[in-house]
């Protein structure tokens, strides 16, 4: 009985090892020129990550930033969406061959700039349409998670001025185009008080 503790014992210190040692040997920082060529092709937007630090437990990736770019359809100031701290659920495989498959991403508190053109169509529709050849996007996301983001509201088809919209939260699951997707969401609305929606 002993003996098999003993041999337990080692191979539970040999897997914590591994653990703690395999994110030293994998840097995943060094596919970040690939990765960030491959989102481009994918969401047809600029794409730039600041480091990225391979984690075992649950596997996943912390991003140090990124920045989305906007679409040339839809010019503006501001890039599509920017933030800090972003943890994404990956694939192992796929992001050392350099073509990421995300299943999940999380970002806390990132700002989001959502555009309508005077012909009534948002920005958020060319999202992932970089690659499709028939210009549909091919974009799909099992979760999303924003803490505590901020969203920049500009719609030119009603001559509204941007509005602000500051501390949302959303839990988005299951996200394809055209398909039903369950989304959570919390905000506070402009305006002076806690108007919360």
């Amino acid at each position: 009985m002993r003996r098999i503790l003993i041999i337990l014992g080692v191979f539970a210190v040999v897997a914590v090892m591994i653990v703690l040692i395999i994110p030293s040997l994998i840097s995943v920082d060094r596919y970040r020129p690939q990765i960030e060529t491959k989102l481009k092709e994918k969401l047809g937007r600029e794409v730039k990550l600041g480091a990225l630090k391979l984690h075992v437990i649950p596997l996943s990736v912390s991003i140090e930033s990124i920045t989305i770019g906007e679409s040339p359809q839809f010019p503006s100031a501001h890039p599509f969406a920017t933030a800090n701290n972003v943890s994404a659920d990956v694939q192992l495989f796929p992001l050392l061959r350099g073509e990421p498959v995300l299943d999940s991403l999380s970002m806390s508190r990132p700002s989001i700039e959502l555009i309508r053109n005077a012909n009534g169509v948002w920005n958020v529709s060319t999202l992932g349409t970089g690659s499709s050849d028939n210009g549909e996007s091919s974009f799909t996301l099992k979760k999303l998670t924003i803490n505590d983001g901020q969203v920049g509201v500009t719609d030119h088809s009603a001559n509204k001025p941007r509005a602000i919209y500051d501390h949302i939260d959303i839990d988005l699951r299951d996200y394809a185009p055209k398909t039903r997707f369950h989304v959570k969401l919390a905000a506070h609305l402009p305006g002076e008080g806690d108007q919360l929606a």
